[in-house]
């Protein structure tokens, strides 16, 4: 099956992380199987941008207790880009 990258925008990241408050996530999911009305379909790649994310108040890193995350993931931080004017 395929696997997810994540990618954490803004700086410093560890302060947005410490106040669960992430200023842009991208997310993208390749080879998903998804289910509708009873239906499969196989999505070869799904990308999505999140901004403005709240982390739950008991977020405190990984995937949920007693899950694991796929098999190949990757996630990697980047400062925000600079704005010019």
């Amino acid at each position: 099956m395929g696997g997810a990258e994540v990618e954490i925008h803004g700086f410093p990241f560890l302060t947005q992380a410490l106040s669960h408050d992430l200023d842009q996530v991208d997310l993208r999911l390749k080879d998903v199987e998804a289910t509708a009305d009873g239906r499969k379909t196989r999505l070869s790649q799904v990308d999505a941008s999140f901004r403005g994310v709240k982390l739950n108040g008991s977020y405190s890193g990984g995937p949920p207790s007693g899950r694991r995350g796929p098999r190949s993931s990757r996630t990697r931080t980047s400062p925000r880009p600079r704005r010019t004017a």
